[in-house]
């Protein structure tokens, strides 16, 4: 990361603490670590429409782009589903071996 205006998460809270332990921050120290805790603990939170989604594309093996396929004939209730075709590897084998 060698551009200065991006930040980790890490750092950001940091930060966040710093400007609460030098008074720089409308929340005290205690307030800001609370603060922190919150926002953690929703982000893990998966809402419940968000976690049917989830399970429908979890353990599944085909490519994003079926996937996206088959959710968009989902969305129109078409009924259609995609899957992945085999890959074959297609040459043609001369008959003979010759040498140019």
């Amino acid at each position: 990361m060698s551009d200065p205006t991006v930040s980790s998460t890490f750092e950001l809270k940091k930060r966040l603490l710093e400007r609460a332990l030098k008074g720089q921050s409308k929340y005290t120290h205690a307030e800001m670590v609370a603060l922190i805790c919150a926002r953690v603990k929703k982000a893990k939170e998966i809402p419940a429409e968000h976690e049917a989604a989830l399970d429908r594309v979890r353990g599944v093996s085909e490519p994003r782009s079926v996937m996206a396929l088959n959710a968009i004939e989902a969305a129109l209730g078409t009924g259609r589903t995609f899957t992945a075709a085999r890959q074959e590897l297609f040459c043609i084998l001369p008959e003979h071996d010759t040498v140019n």
